[in-house]
């Protein structure tokens, strides 16, 4: 028999499986509960991370941010760490770090022409936010996903729903969901990697469904979407949709698990319906379909 003397651990500069800490930006949902659901990018190792963090604002910071929800229900707020403030992913997921210093911004403001290489739409430099400098305490991880290359798009849909287990003041039971996305590798070993095709969509219900439990909704379900067909019946192509399929006060079907019977909730507003972030930059000049829907930030926050 050979032995060979291996180190016990290579000597690299940086393990190879690692994530640098950068700035990650959040959709905000929730009056109740304030949740924040990381923007996703499949081919960017920072942020191939579905995440759901139960944050907690300070005082004056919660106060404001939900007068400003009062004000504007259908536009966007993204929770941003702030640059100096930079974390990794898996830092928030893991538990390691339970704190940030962050600002909130409301909507997006369209990048300049000609786009710079990793342009970043909520710095100091492009944007003002509505509440800036405030510590973000994070209560519980709702969800922690990273994605896995080698897993396919499902022929539909499939969604995280999710909300706190108690009825707010008003008697009206929150809840929100998200579609469970997937980072198909779409090229062969001798190519580019490339990766996608999926959407980036995060929605609130108009009110949690009477069929599940709050003490179910708090830990978060998974039901599917038959109406949103991920692959052509066909040809077995993976589709992207122009638009979000939920209207606002629309009611719409979803199956527990996957499995009859259809269960009925009512949309609420939809907050983030995106394709051009998330999918790798050079399929997106060659696909149909690829959108970005956000709420436009007023230009009184541009600088």
């Amino acid at each position: 028999m050979v032995h060979y003397n291996i180190p016990p651990r290579l000597r690299f500069e940086k393990p190879e499986v690692h994530n640098d800490p950068c700035q990650h930006a959040f959709i905000l949902v929730g009056h109740q509960r304030i949740y924040g659901v990381h923007m996703t990018q499949y081919h960017c190792e920072k942020h191939k991370y579905q995440l759901i963090l139960h944050i907690d604002l300070p005082k004056e910071a919660r106060e404001e941010y939900l007068r400003q929800r009062e004000l504007y229900p259908d536009d966007t707020f993204i929770l941003c760490n702030r640059i100096e403030d930079k974390c990794s992913i898996p830092s928030l997921g893991g538990g390691l770090k339970k704190s940030f210093t962050g600002a909130i911004y409301r909507g997006f403001r369209p990048p300049p022409d000609p786009e710079p290489e990793n342009w970043f739409p909520w710095n100091d430099q492009e944007t003002l936010p509505v509440i800036n400098k405030i510590k973000v305490k994070i209560e519980r991880i709702v969800l922690w996903r990273p994605f896995t290359h080698q897993e396919p798009a499902p022929d539909t849909a499939s969604y995280f729903m999710w909300g706190p287990e108690e009825a707010g003041p008003d008697g009206k039971a929150e809840a929100h969901m998200t579609n469970l996305q997937t980072a198909e590798l779409l090229t062969g070993p001798h190519e580019p990697p490339l990766y996608g095709l999926d959407q980036d969509h995060v929605m609130s219900l108009d009110h949690a469904p009477e069929w599940a439990s709050g003490e179910m909704l708090n830990a978060g379900i998974v039901v599917s979407a038959p109406s949103i067909r991920r692959r052509d019946p066909e040809t077995g192509h993976t589709m992207l949709l122009p638009k979000p399929p939920f209207d606002k006060g629309g009611t719409f079907q979803v199956m527990y698990r996957g499995i009859q019977p259809p269960r009925h909730v009512k949309a609420g507003p939809t907050f983030l319906w995106a394709s051009v972030v998330c999918n790798s930059p050079a399929l997106v000049p060659v696909t149909p379909n690829m959108a970005m829907i956000i709420s436009s930030m007023p230009e009184k926050y541009w600088l």
